[in-house]
């Protein structure tokens, strides 16, 4: 019986094979998910050469039949010219693609631990690492980027829209939110979905105007779920422009930190590492600068699940934040001169956002001023790991900062060895 269904699973898995190299779509992710399959299918030979037909791996085999067809399915839908098109139209309204590989590569490495039971020791690590979260976690972030990257290409050969213009009265029930120095907030609501109005308090020239929209077309490449959606711009009687946002319940991370309600746990701040860090490096992998990074470019949602916003218009408010303060978040290298910013100025305000939930994590929630983090970081009780990933982001000399693909790497690490000891 177990022979049987290997011998389903290698034919199905084949079909696979071929259906991957035909996808106009996703390409990245596909041919990613496909990889992943072949390296726990191969080994599944030895078995059927050896004749084991233990019943071990029965159930698990039936699993993997059945989620190799929900696959092979999935990935047949991107070699279909009309859907395709359709899911380009629609590719920034909906996260189902995302949720759907994830649930896959999920289901799949749900097996590994079975189906690698009789291999050799070095098969059986070689299966493991390909399916480890670190290894899932940066894979997927990057092939996320690159499809959708090779997805706005492919929107502006169709012709079709880069960004959508919301009518103003298609937003109902208006009201004021909250300010910021550059900003002021209006909650509303937009087809059952409760959004934010952004709108600039600065003064829009006719060349801030035009880099207003060219960064609003840019933003079609940011549909993650690392990062804030963004519905569309909208534009009222008074020629004032205001960009429309998902509603994220909580606010900005640095208002979470600072107040008591609702309980943050260690897993879920640990957590919140992972998923600050994986946000700025889906923003780099988009081969983008956020150029303004801080607590308060972080958003959380109702289930506590942290997003990356902010960047959509950094430029702009660089410049007019630049010209109204003195202060300086950014590191040494960008208070001076031209404060030309690169990745690893992100890198250090990244830094910044990390000390802020390792201090949280510690009992504590204080501000971060830059010029005591040395002293702070000496101090602070927290495991070692993290401790040491804030302090190579917090280099004075940009050279000896890590890239976010890295800080990645070793916070998901971390998360594993934390989630394993509890």
């Amino acid at each position: 019986m177990v022979l049987e269904i290997i011998e389903c699973v290698l034919k199905v898995s084949k079909k696979i094979y071929e259906t991957v190299d035909n996808v106009q779509a996703n390409k990245k992710r596909c041919h990613r998910l496909s990889d992943r399959i072949r390296c726990l299918v191969t080994p599944l030979n030895e078995l059927v050469k050896q004749g084991d037909n233990s019943a071990v791996y029965k159930e698990a085999l039936i699993d993997l039949v059945r989620t190799l067809e929900e696959a092979r399915q999935f990935l047949k839908t991107f070699t279909k010219g009309k859907s395709v098109l359709r899911r380009l139209q629609d590719a920034y309204h909906a996260s189902r693609e995302k949720e759907t590989f994830e649930s896959l590569n999920e289901r799949l490495n749900n097996l590994v631990p079975t189906l690698t039971f009789g291999l050799q020791v070095e098969c059986r690590k070689s299966v493991q690492k390909t399916f480890s979260v670190t290894t899932r976690v940066t894979e997927d972030t990057k092939d996320e980027s690159s499809d959708l990257k090779e997805i706005q290409q492919m929107v502006n050969a169709l012709g079709l829209p880069s960004f959508h213009c919301i009518r103003f009265a298609d937003l109902k029930e208006k009201k004021l939110h909250s300010e910021s120095d550059l900003y002021i907030h209006y909650s509303a609501k937009y087809r059952f979905n409760q959004v934010v109005l952004k709108k600039p308090k600065y003064a829009l020239t006719s060349a801030r105007k035009e880099q207003f929209l060219t960064d609003a077309r840019n933003m079609l490449q940011f549909n993650s779920e690392s990062v804030v959606r963004v519905y569309g711009l909208c534009v009222d009687v008074r020629d004032t422009f205001m960009i429309i946002l998902e509603h994220m319940k909580f606010g900005s991370l640095n208002e979470l930190l600072a107040s008591e309600q609702p309980e943050l746990n260690r897993t879920t701040l640990i957590r919140m590492m992972i998923e600050t860090a994986r946000g700025l490096y889906f923003v780099h992998c988009c081969d983008v600068v956020h150029g303004s990074l801080s607590l308060s470019n972080y958003l959380v949602n109702e289930d506590l699940h942290v997003k990356i916003s902010g960047f959509e218009f950094s430029r702009s408010e660089r410049d007019i934040a630049q010209s109204e303060s003195s202060n300086c978040s950014l590191p040494s290298e960008c208070c001076e001169g031209t404060r030309i910013v690169c990745p690893k100025t992100d890198v250090y305000c990244y830094g910044l956002v990390l000390l802020a939930l390792l201090t949280r994590l510690s009992g504590k929630h204080q501000h971060i001023d830059p010029s005591e983090c040395q002293h702070l970081m000496a101090n602070l009780v927290v495991d070692k790991q993290p401790l040491d990933v804030a302090k190579s982001c917090l280099a004075n000399d940009s050279m000896m900062r890590p890239s976010m693909e890295e800080v990645v790497v070793d916070l998901t690490s971390y998360f594993e060895k934390a989630t394993d000891s509890m």
